[in-house]
């Protein structure tokens, strides 16, 4: 994957721009559930 994305990086990113951009959203999402019920744990304990 390293050798590929150096000698096209361009191409590789686009095709796995979308798949990335998920996942990226995906643990943005995971990570302000985990500090929303961390702060409703801390508040309501």
């Amino acid at each position: 994957m390293a050798r590929a994305n150096s000698d096209t990086p361009l191409p590789d990113d686009d095709s796995s721009g979308g798949v990335s951009t998920l996942l990226v959203i995906g643990l943005i999402v995971l990570f302000l559930v985990a500090m929303g019920i961390l702060l409703y744990l801390a508040f309501s304990g």
